[in-house]
């Protein structure tokens, strides 16, 4: 269920074109929740998330005066001191932030991300109002109280307000670029950090075309791919390019798709906003990342849980898919874990049916959600954001190359891993790792006892139960009680006849007690036909069931 779900009888009469032109006549803060809804198809309708995507662009920009003055105030130097040349026209304008070119006195040409004026205190203010009306709803609104608005909104202010401080970008540049550095056909642009604060950003200009537009024109012509630096991975000596550049499409899809998935399935860490705004090309058909404020990361096991899930799809092993998806869900146990498995097996055989070299991964991951939210599970927001990531390169691939399989780029990162898994380096870490815990509860047992032991001599041992059906559980205590005197009157009658032996008490027979041996003959008569009671009782018992 989706909060658009409970209008779904007045659909026609919805006009999510309106809802994206409010948010943006309301301000940043909410473009940005906009933005951050279109990446919940889990919460809102998919039609109204397709809708959102549209706030990344088109926000109107501030005056290139402003922008010099938020710089000179940051860097506490004359715009002409800085930079050889700075160009007060913005090259790209978003919620937060715009970006203007300039140029460094050695050169080299540089990308100027400059926060817009008094965003800081609007951002507050309206995060303010809607926490309000969060708890508000969550309070008065019951069928809105299920998608918990308050930690909602609590999740999308704190990315919000990490968002407003250009140094985690930068640090995010430099986790990117010591994680993928070595990965070929990669651009990563440099940063400056000695000219960068919160509020402005500075890194290398990277000359190129955005990835949206070469399917339209593989061929640049002159002029519009202008001459100058490209960046490079480490180690790699920059490269001049010339005007003119014919774009290769297919191979840049190929190299697209690879990038994304290695950052995924190998690093962990990937880009969290990949839409073809973001995606440069060179000249040498190389692939570059911009704007890297929103990051994605993906822990070992959630890794572990999406490999069994895509393993389990070729075989219809639903049990294994099923139990795989509430792992990466979080959920440990599930009432209605049959229904959820038909639900997967009906929509897996849709999409198996229709061979997997058709398969479309993003429709397939955008379908799962639906259903998981049709049980009123969560989706972590990492896997909201990776399915998001997977919808734009898909996109983006399809458009450059129409017979690029994803399944085939995505299968030998699963078996790479998968054998990763098995090896004995990784096999011998488990153990170790297990081992740890074990000594580790070996430790604590003696405090364990210790503890469970003051208890009992101080009186302040407790039992909770939980009488589920009280009549059986009151039978029960009654056999156990009866079964208890039974068998300290048998234990009494034993010692008390083994006494009688020992001392001899007459009458005697053979010099021994006539009494003592009668005890233990009662005795023997007792316990036996106490065990052929049990042992009659539970066959009845057992036949009866």
């Amino acid at each position: 269920m989706r909060i658009t779900d409970i209008g779904k009888t007045r659909e026609n009469s919805i006009h999510y074109e309106q809802i994206r032109l409010m948010l943006e006549e309301l301000g940043p803060t909410f473009v940005k929740l906009g933005q951050f809804l279109s990446s919940r198809p889990d919460i809102i309708d998919p039609d109204l998330a397709k809708e959102l995507e549209k706030l990344q662009d088109g926000v109107p920009p501030f005056s290139g005066e402003d922008a010099e003055l938020i710089i000179q105030r940051e860097l506490g130097k004359p715009i002409r001191r800085i930079f050889a040349s700075f160009d007060r026209k913005p090259i790209a304008s978003a919620s937060i932030a715009q970006v203007h070119k300039a140029v460094l006195f050695n050169g080299t040409a540089v990308a100027v991300k400059v926060q817009r004026p008094d965003i800081q205190k609007t951002i507050e203010l309206d995060i303010q109002i809607l926490k309000d009306l969060a708890r508000f709803a969550e309070k008065h609104i019951r069928f809105l109280s299920y998608f918990q608005p308050v930690p909602l909104i609590d999740n999308f202010s704190e990315g919000l307000l990490y968002e407003l401080d250009f140094m985690h970008e930068m640090e995010n540049i430099r986790r990117f670029t010591d994680t993928f550095s070595d990965t070929p056909h990669l651009v990563i642009p440099r940063y400056y950090e000695q000219l960068s604060t919160r509020r402005v950003f500075i890194m290398e200009f990277i000359f190129g075309a955005k990835i949206s537009e070469l399917r339209k024109n593989p061929l640049l012509k002159s002029g519009q791919l202008r001459g100058g630096y490209s960046g490079l991975p480490k180690g790699k000596k920059r490269k001049q390019y010339a005007a003119g550049v014919e774009y290769k499409p297919r191979l840049i899809a190929d190299r697209f798709v690879d990038m994304v998935l290695k950052q995924i399935f190998t690093g962990g860490y990937f880009h969290g906003d990949p839409h073809p705004g973001n995606i440069l090309v060179t000249g040498d058909n190389d692939i570059c990342f911009i704007d890297f404020g929103l990051m994605g990361t993906i822990t070992d096991g959630q890794k572990e849980y999406l490999i069994r899930m895509f393993i389990a799809i070729p075989s219809r092993n639903m049990e294994r898919f099923t139990r795989a998806l509430l792992g990466l869900l979080g959920v440990s146990r599930m009432e209605k874990f049959d229904e959820l498995k038909e639900k997967c097996s009906i929509l897996l055989e849709k999409y198996v049916n229709s061979t997997l070299a058709n398969m479309e991964i993003s429709k397939l991951i955008a379908d799962l959600i639906q259903v998981i939210t049709s049980f009123h599970l969560m989706v972590p927001p990492a896997i909201t954001m990776l399915a998001r990531a997977m919808a734009y390169v898909e996109t983006v691939a399809y458009q450059l190359d129409p017979s690029l399989n994803i399944l085939d780029k995505l299968l030998p990162f699963i078996r790479k891993l998968t054998l990763q898994r098995l090896s004995p380096k990784r096999t011998a870490e488990r153990m170790f790792s297990s081992s740890i815990s074990y000594s580790e509860l070996l430790e604590n047992i003696p405090d364990n006892l210790q503890e469970f032991y003051s208890m009992l001599t101080s009186g302040n041992f407790r039992v909770q139960m939980d009488m589920i059906d009280l009549p059986r559980g009151i039978e029960t205590l009654h056999n156990v009680a009866n079964r208890l005197v039974f068998g300290l009157v048998l234990a009494a009658l034993i010692i008390s006849s083994s006494v009688i032996v020992f001392a001899k008490i007459p009458p005697l027979w053979y010099d021994i007690s006539i009494l003592g041996i009668g005890g233990f003959l009662f005795s023997g008569i007792l316990g036996f036909g106490f065990v052929i009671v049990q042992l009659i009782t539970l066959v009845w018992r057992h036949d009866d069931g």
